[in-house]
């Protein structure tokens, strides 16, 4: 599911006398995905989704991605084909401090096995709002980084193409050159700020 859509670009004043719903609609697919590149994250609600771990001897395992709620979200956990009882894990998701940056599922009276890859955590994850939707400030994002990559669209548009060095469409990212030499992907500070705001970092378990 897109985190925008075609009608949130054309109120946005993108028209389709300049560019077709085809060629719109790439852009949105492209900027949704180098989004998830870039932070690591995805915003949108997916069931069914499978989180492997490996098991670290402590109490405490650090998810990649959160689970969309803390109470009926994950549906099974399965450590070393031992199917573990709901009761003996929590998965707490407050909203303040904003545990959805730092998602985590307790083993309650005991300790994760150490191993590799030992740990199976099946649910609904996606780093989404109370209601399941897409947070609106990643809307947002969407919305600039679509907008940013159309060509020729303003005088900035076109400085942007004469510092883009190299465009991989496939692979969803870009290098530029002079912008990426000052610092951020965009050279655009709104862009750049919410990126690195939700950008993943590495957390060791306690």
């Amino acid at each position: 599911m897109a985190y925008i859509t075609l009608v949130d670009l054309r109120a946005e004043g993108v028209t389709d006398e300049e560019y077709g719903d085809v060629y719109i609609q790439g852009r949105i697919t492209l900027a949704q995905q180098f989004i998830e590149t870039l932070t690591s994250r995805f915003f949108e609600k997916r069931i069914n989704y499978e989180v492997l771990l490996n098991g670290t001897g402590h109490s405490t395992l650090f998810l990649p991605i959160p689970p969309i709620n803390g109470t009926n979200a994950i549906t099974s956990v399965v450590v070393s084909d031992e199917v573990l009882s709901s009761d003996s894990y929590k998965y707490p998701l407050r909203q303040m401090p904003d545990d959805r940056f730092n998602p985590r599922i307790i083993y309650i009276d005991s300790i994760w096995p150490k191993g590799e890859l030992n740990v199976k955590i099946v649910g609904s994850f996606g780093f989404v709002e109370v209601d399941e939707t897409t947070p609106p400030i990643i809307k947002d994002l969407c919305k600039r980084i679509s907008v940013w990559a159309l060509p020729s669209m303003t005088d900035k548009s076109a400085a942007r193409e004469a510092n883009l060095v190299e465009e991989w469409l496939g692979d969803y990212r870009y290098k530029l050159g002079e912008i990426s030499s000052r610092g951020g992907v965009f050279g655009d500070t709104r862009i750049d700020n919410i990126l690195a705001m939700y950008r993943k970092r590495t957390v060791r378990a306690i």
